[in-house]
């Protein structure tokens, strides 16, 4: 036995012992999760035979309000998690606006003469309006120029 050992290599038997470590801990995991579904479904099976008849639908309902209390769980983490995105969306939106540099008017910018002497048109600064139609859009930009 032990000159077939020295004929296989090293790497080889490395190799082969971890797979099979993972192999164990991966069945393990199966294992007790395996056990701790056997012990619920005994307890189920002992509360159903020990209650009175109307106990099954007690479990019944207990187990809908299980499944409700994590779907609850699940909704609240997806809820925080979201809130948390938007605040950090919020942040980035404040740093955004912190880091613009508007530089001031002086007293001619400030009545709309250009540096030239000619009147200069003061910039869009409404919000575009919604549910205008495009013709109408159109007949706009056309006026405009």
């Amino acid at each position: 036995v032990k000159t077939r050992l020295f004929r296989i290599p090293r790497e080889q038997l490395e190799d082969q012992c971890l797979r099979i470590q993972e192999e164990n801990t991966l069945l393990k995991q199966h294992s007790r999760a395996q056990e701790q579904k056997l012990r619920r479904l005994s307890t189920k099976l002992l509360r159903l035979k020990q209650g009175p008849p109307s106990a099954g639908r007690d479990g019944e309902l207990e187990d809908t309000l299980q499944e409700l209390e994590a779907r609850v769980a699940t909704l609240e983490s997806q809820r925080r998690a979201l809130q948390s995105k938007l605040s950090l969306a919020k942040q980035n939106i404040l740093d955004l606006g912190v880091r613009t540099h508007y530089r001031p008017r002086t007293g001619e910018e400030s009545l709309g003469v250009d540096g030239d002497g000619g009147v200069r048109r003061a910039a869009q600064t409404a919000p575009a309006r919604y549910g205008i139609s495009s013709q109408e859009d159109t007949r706009g930009e056309i006026d405009r120029l």
